[in-house]
């Protein structure tokens, strides 16, 4: 078992829909931007080459935002974007260097919280390559 970890300031965004423009699909320039600083932090901690080619992978992201103002309690984490975004922007950005392709990942664990008054909004990836060296299997017994 491989396990990688990233820590980063990047504020969390979630996965814009495609946008259309005389038939042809693209991304936003502020969902590229968003990725390629994800996309960029990961090689500077772990490098530009994914650490297996064709084992299984679990990732674990947890994303931290700070709570707009208008925002008051008992429920503040229930806020927009949603987590399966959330997750998919982070997913598209690791392709092809955290992982050779998101096929791999057979379990995903997402999470996000409002920011504490003594923490920092911020993304933490943890990637974990099971290659073969470990006793793993995909249960529903997490």
């Amino acid at each position: 078992m491989i396990v990688q970890t990233l820590e980063c300031d990047i504020m969390p965004k979630g996965k814009e829909r495609p946008r259309f423009n005389n038939g042809h699909v693209y991304t936003s320039p502020a969902q590229f931007e968003h990725e390629h600083q994800i996309r960029k932090a990961w090689i500077d901690e772990h490098g530009i080459e994914p650490v297996a080619s064709s084992c299984p992978v679990a990732v674990i992201v947890s994303f931290t935002k700070p709570l707009p103002k208008t925002v008051r309690q008992p429920r503040p984490w229930i806020l927009k974007p949603d987590i399966d975004n959330l997750a998919k922007s982070v997913l598209d950005a690791l392709n092809g260097v955290a992982y050779v392709d998101d096929a791999q990942i057979v379990r995903l664990q997402a999470t996000k919280q409002p920011q504490q008054p003594d923490s920092e909004a911020g993304i933490r990836i943890t990637v974990i390559h099971f290659d073969g060296s470990d006793e793993w299997e995909v249960s529903d017994r997490g």
